[in-house]
């Protein structure tokens, strides 16, 4: 007797790939989700990259000062706005220009990518940054009738007061400290900003005055859109 062959068929599993339509529509969304992250990020790093350059910057503005003051003699911090960069350095031999082979070379830096920055000289009206303006009340002055004043007074570069310039591929500014029996350093505002977001700027105050004495403290000020100025 013939056994029985008969089974239970079990039922075939076929496995379905992706079809080319399906996967044009993940390319897409992950596209779109991509494209919403980048400029995002983007702008997050230039954000962070700018508070470190104004960080460092208003330190050496304050070096500056204090270069003068201990030494008794020039001290120039000089902003190259084509190129982006800084230099700060004592003047030896009171040529006002530097000179390698005599004058001290204190430091050299400069701006990361996207990061520029901007200048006022002399006590400004308010100035326009980012539709907002810089606190310009309590400046104080640098007095042409003292011999220690940074270059007997005059301002670098050459600007009428409330006017500021984007440095960013354009001019340069240069800050003076002055040591003597009266320190002193050069008046205005360096700001500072970034090409890739409008949400935010610094501005370094130096030559401050409080309650009527000339402190020459250094403030940074801090801007975010929709606020105002605030003293970091």
């Amino acid at each position: 007797m013939r056994a029985s062959n008969n089974k239970t068929a079990s039922p075939r599993h076929h496995a379905r790939g992706i079809t080319l339509g399906e996967l044009l529509v993940v390319v897409v969304i992950v596209g779109i989700l991509v494209g919403l992250a980048v400029p995002r990020f983007g702008r997050s790093q230039a954000e962070s990259r700018l508070d470190g350059a104004a960080s460092t910057l208003s330190a050496d503005v304050q070096w500056t000062r204090l270069l003068a003051t201990k030494s008794g003699k020039r001290s120039f911090l000089f902003l190259e706005g084509t190129a982006r960069r800084w230099s700060l350095w004592l003047d030896n031999d009171s040529s006002l220009t530097f000179d390698a082979a005599k004058d001290s070379l204190i430091k050299r830096d400069s701006l990361p990518v996207a990061i520029r920055f901007g200048f006022g000289f002399a006590a400004p009206a308010p100035l326009a940054v980012m539709g907002t303006s810089v606190p310009a009340s309590g400046f104080g002055s640098v007095h042409g009738d003292l011999v220690e004043d940074c270059l007997a007074g005059e301002t670098y570069p050459a600007a009428a007061p409330g006017s500021a310039t984007w440095a960013f591929g354009a001019s340069n500014g240069l800050i003076v400290g002055c040591g003597g029996s009266v320190a002193d350093i050069g008046n205005g505002v360096l700001y500072l900003t970034t090409t890739k977001s409008e949400n935010k700027a610094y501005a370094i105050v130096f030559n401050h005055v409080t309650s009527g004495v000339e402190s020459f403290t250094v403030r940074r000020y801090k801007w975010t859109k929709g606020g105002a100025w605030i003293l970091q």
